[in-house]
């Protein structure tokens, strides 16, 4: 009797811990895409003060970037549903991001700077559908939902190495070494993360066609079926509006922050950056209370509005506070953790519900493509309104956008009714 226990005991074990095993290499593979997705915004004070970049070319590159990443999210999310081995795109996103980076430190980058964040921003995008669709295939639920919340604070991990590393390119003044070093460490890791994770699936990882693609529609095979029964439900196209949102304030405003910090709030190149380190780690901690949040209310996207409104509060705190930056810096930050929870809640519990279909990677890759295709094309707003209108006008954009969240995110939650179960 107790032999017979032992095996299915074992079994699930070895599971568990291959199941963890691919979720770390995971969870470091992200963090080197967020490092290279949010370098130019942390070194934007340092590139402004050496004078190889004005302020309205750097908000092309970002932009460019954000493009092609919402471009690249949507089409590599329907790939990583497709494809028999997702790590290879883990490998090909890192390995080629890395390899631009370095590139752009090169003096032709003048002439070649927004092909480069173009591409880098295709190349990220690579990341996050096949990602989410190795640990949802290696782990139960439970686990699951773990692993994906921990690819959230992965996230914020990347964005603080990130900003660490401009402090100390802001001291030295010397941004293209730390961004060619960082490139160059993203191209080594994609080929040690892409042997490891093939090692540790073996061919476990690949999905073979199923008997009945033959006969499968043309939405089918483009993996678009899925999407387009969702559109049925009124609240899934008030999602992709509330995802679209939290992205414009998530990663299009935030693109701006260490530069407001610098040239708003005149706290410096340096200071300003140092502030700007204090971002990830807030939003680590948003992250965790924003899910201490969601247990307590056990409604994802009812817990949205409530973040949603917490992030209008800390922007009216930030821009009718006259008590100095440093009230405005705290607001700042307070709405930055709000949204990196938001944006952890919709890709990590809302995305869970088409698990039972399989197509959590194409559904995730296209709200995530919504997300940053949004923010792009605010940050090109933002880029025009800071350069020919002004900082304050720019804010209360910011804080309009928040208020249209916390609209949309409640009439979402009033269609949506009590179809979650958790």
């Amino acid at each position: 009797m107790k032999t017979r226990s032992l095996k299915p005991q074992s079994a699930k074990s070895r599971g568990t811990l291959r199941g963890l095993l691919v979720a770390m290499n995971c969870g470091i593979s992200y963090i080197f895409c967020c490092n290279l997705r949010n370098i130019l915004s942390a070194l934007m004070p340092t590139i402004l003060k050496s004078g190889d970049f004005t302020e309205s070319q750097l908000g092309r590159f970002g932009s460019y970037m954000l493009i092609f990443y919402a471009c690249g999210q949507f089409i590599n999310g329907i790939l990583g549903d497709r494809l028999r081995r997702p790590q290879i795109m883990l490998f090909l996103g890192l390995f080629i991001s890395g390899a631009c980076a370095m590139l752009f430190c090169l003096p032709a980058a003048k002439l070649l700077g927004n092909l480069l964040w173009a591409v880098i921003g295709f190349s990220l995008s690579m990341l996050w559908g096949p990602i989410s669709r190795i640990i949802v295939e290696t782990s139960d639920e439970s686990h699951a939902a773990t692993y994906l919340t921990a690819m959230a604070l992965a996230s914020t991990s990347g964005q603080f190495l990130a900003y660490l590393l401009a402090v100390f390119a802001a001291r030295a003044g010397l941004w293209r070494v730390y961004l060619f070093s960082g490139g160059l460490c993203t191209a080594v890791a994609a080929v040690v993360i892409y042997l490891f994770v093939s090692h540790v699936l073996g061919k476990t990882a690949e999905k073979p066609p199923a008997e009945d693609q033959v006969h499968e529609s043309f939405l089918q095979k483009l993996g678009l079926s899925a999407l387009a029964q969702e559109f049925r439900h009124k609240y899934f196209s008030l999602m992709i509006a509330v995802t679209m949102l939290n992205g414009i304030i998530k990663h299009g405003v935030f693109y701006w922050i260490p530069t407001y910090f610098s040239v708003r709030l005149g706290l410096g190149n340096g200071i300003a950056t140092a502030v700007s380190t204090i971002i990830p780690i807030v939003s680590i901690l948003g992250v965790l209370l924003g899910l201490a949040l969601f247990r307590k209310v056990k409604n994802d996207i009812f817990t949205l509005f409530l973040l949603f409104s917490i992030t209008v509060a800390a922007f009216l705190l930030s821009i009718f506070s006259d008590t100095g930056p440093y009230l405005t810096v705290f607001g700042m930050l307070l709405g930055g953790a709000a949204m990196s929870s938001a944006n952890n809640l919709i890709f990590s519990a809302y995305c869970l519900r088409f698990k039972a279909g399989g197509h959590v990677s194409g559904i995730s890759g296209f709200l995530d493509a919504a997300c940053y295709l949004a923010s792009a094309i605010a940050n090109l707003v933002f880029t025009f309104t800071i350069s020919n209108i002004g900082w304050d006008f720019t804010v209360i954009t910011w804080i309009v956008f928040a208020v249209c969240g916390v609209g949309l995110s409640f009439l979402a939650d009033r269609f949506a009714g009590s179809e979650t179960e958790y």
